[in-house]
């Protein structure tokens, strides 16, 4: 009710937030949106192509970033036709870099399991803790 009201035309949700939109759509109903962007969870192929039906004009994006910050580390953009599993999380914005790394932080082998670790020039000076920052441990 409150996109028909509204009328925004861009969006930023998480995928759980796209399936309840979904549920709660009339059927055949669309919305004007020209993109939607998720963040914060794995985005399934089954949601996108109900987003694509709900919102056929919108633009989907898949957002990828680190825990600790709200901004997009990486993004892709969802290809309707490409069949995944589930959507990767694309490649890195301007400035970053992601890579996969081991268990000691050196650039795991290509298709070995590793963690996420994203290379940007934009750090912070480290955490809150206590009122005070407290700078990053380096390695």
């Amino acid at each position: 009710e409150w996109l028909e009201q509204v009328r925004p035309t861009v969006t930023h949700m998480t995928p759980a937030m796209g399936q309840l939109l979904c549920m709660a759509a009339p059927d055949g109903h669309t919305l004007p949106l020209r993109a939607i962007f998720f963040g914060g969870d794995r985005l399934l192929p089954e949601l996108t192509a109900k987003l694509s039906k709900l919102a056929p004009q919108a633009t989907l994006v898949n957002f990828y970033g680190a825990t600790e910050t709200p901004q997009a580390a990486a993004f892709h953009v969802v290809d309707p036709d490409a069949h995944w599993a589930t959507h990767p999380i694309g490649r890195g914005i301007d400035n970053m870099q992601l890579r996969i790394v081991d268990a000691a932080r050196e650039p795991a082998p290509e298709g070995v399991p590793g963690e996420i670790a994203v290379a940007t020039p934009f750090l912070s000076l480290g955490y809150v803790k206590g009122g005070a920052i407290e700078p990053h441990a380096r390695p």
